[in-house]
């Protein structure tokens, strides 16, 4: 009974990756797919994500993602890097993946 969901900075990262824009509408539709929902941020959720910036030295995306993540309840984030490593609020998952 999981359910997956998204912020729209990760969505923005794989879209500036991708310059065709067939390719861009597909990543979309499959992101839609498989995610319950696309998270954002509401004007009340910058002050703490620029005091977690400051407080963690850590870049504006990642706290924005983390804001996300308990502010929506998140019981864990799937991370392919080490980003989330450092903070305790969110458990993390590791996910590896292949190449092509």
């Amino acid at each position: 009974n999981e359910s997956l969901f998204t912020s729209i900075i990760s969505v923005n990262h794989i879209l500036e990756k991708e310059i065709d824009l067939e390719k861009r509408k597909l990543i979309l539709r499959n992101i839609n797919l498989v995610c319950e929902k696309i998270l954002s941020l509401d004007n009340e959720d910058l002050p703490l994500t620029l005091a977690m910036e400051s407080e963690f030295d850590i870049s504006h995306d990642i706290a924005v993602d983390l804001i996300i993540a308990t502010k929506f309840g998140m019981d864990s984030v799937l991370d392919t890097t080490d980003k989330f490593r450092f903070q305790k609020m969110i458990s993390v998952v590791s996910v590896i993946l292949e190449s092509k």
